[in-house]
């Protein structure tokens, strides 16, 4: 099928990204919009991004994919960040993982290049027809089911897509981790509490931004640096006259100064992002691409990427309890989470950590939801990963 791209920035045309040469589309700075329009509507699960033939620090680092059927109404069908191309002429393919749809219109926003003023790609592809996927389903205390499914694209209207506004959305960046203890608490069950826990924020507000880390070394560095004042904490101190610090951090974890543990392989990433049928977000995702996990920072355990899961399906009990008779107030909050995979382990406080999947914004991000439900608690909600992690680093008590 015949395609045509325009460099909407520039107003031109880059032909050269859909031709099938290996001439490259090159930009004199490190943002641009590139659409691209095909003779009819397509159902895409997949593209093709191709390096080119030098200066790999021009490749594109953070995009979002749009899809439209008019060029004004557009869907967000994937984002990326931190990503790069480790050869020349080397192609990287992505998958969809949004519930497809069918458009002859689709916009790649790129938001940074790696390190130049400048970008510059080879070819830029679009794959259709291929449908069929292999999940996991993994509920708790049973082993991983597998399932295949296909994807049928949904002919109602597409309430998800909403104007594009004019030139690139803002790309909003994302900051450092959060930690917990090693033990395990019972189930905690509404009605004990007194009530429920009084919300941080003002009625109406909205949770604000907050900036940090993105890229995978800006992660290191941050969690590097939050590694070594936590050791040298007082909290720690404390902690050990306790008795209580091998429930926060083990040895080995002491000797190395770092509290995390090995990265998460890409592979291990997307095995998960297909297992729940969604794409995670930026700044969650490359927290796992520096650390798969981590531990000891407040009173939550962060989990490996391989244990994360729906929240219904890892805390069935929970779940249950919340929706018993006499707690319709809590209706709305167990709408929300059926949608919410949960990333954490509790460490005895009763805490959870989840992220909206259907909070999907221009940048990728998700909102990410503070949950303590032994107290009654309302949801809290935090702007993204980022801003829970900055808030639970704020709070460490030095």
């Amino acid at each position: 099928m015949w395609a045509s791209a325009e460099h909407r920035d520039a107003g031109e045309m880059a032909v050269n990204l859909v031709e099938g040469t290996d001439s490259k589309w090159f930009a004199p700075h490190d943002r641009a919009s590139l659409e691209f329009r095909l003779t009819q509507p397509v159902v895409v699960d997949q593209y093709v991004l191709t390096s080119a033939n030098d200066a790999p620090d021009r490749g594109p680092r953070s995009w979002v994919l749009h899809g439209s059927r008019d060029g004004n109404l557009w869907r967000i069908l994937d984002s990326r960040g931190g990503e790069s191309f480790t050869d020349r002429h080397q192609s990287r393919t992505y998958r969809i993982f949004v519930e497809p749809g069918s458009y002859d219109r689709y916009r790649l926003n790129i938001f940074g290049s790696n390190g130049s003023p400048h970008l510059q790609l080879e070819a830029v592809r679009f794959l259709a027809g291929t449908s069929g996927f292999t999940g996991y389903r993994h509920r708790t205390g049973h082993a991983p089911a597998a399932y295949r499914g296909v994807r049928v694209v949904q002919e109602a209207p597409d309430t998800s897509m909403k104007p594009l506004p004019a030139g690139l959305p803002p790309v909003t960046e994302s900051l450092g981790t959060r930690d917990v203890s090693r033990q395990h608490q019972a189930e905690l069950i509404p009605g004990s509490a007194g009530g429920r826990r009084e919300n941080k924020k003002s009625e109406g507000s909205s949770p604000k931004p907050v900036s940090g880390p993105l890229t995978v070394t800006e992660w290191r560095e941050f969690l590097s640096d939050y590694s070594s004042t936590f050791l040298n904490s007082n909290y720690l101190r404390t902690a050990e006259s306790d008795g209580n610090a091998e429930y926060m951090l083990s040895q080995t974890q002491r000797e190395a100064g770092w509290l995390g543990y090995e990265p998460a392989g890409e592979e291990a990433v997307l095995a998960a992002e297909e297992r729940l049928g969604v794409r995670l977000p930026p700044t969650y995702r490359n927290f796992l691409l520096t650390s798969n996990g981590w531990s000891s920072i407040g009173e939550l355990d962060l989990l490996k990427v391989e244990e994360n899961g729906w929240f219904p399906d890892l805390e069935p009990q929970l779940f249950q309890a919340w929706s018993s008779p006499g707690l319709e107030f809590f209706a709305d909050d167990l709408e929300l989470l059926k949608r919410c995979p949960l990333i954490s382990i509790d460490g005895g406080s009763g805490g959870r950590w989840l992220l909206h999947a259907d909070s999907a914004r221009e940048d990728g991000e998700w909102t990410a939801y503070e949950w303590w439900p032994g107290e009654g608690g309302d949801l809290e909600e935090n702007d993204n990963f980022a801003a829970m992690v900055a808030s639970a680093v704020d709070a460490f008590p030095e």
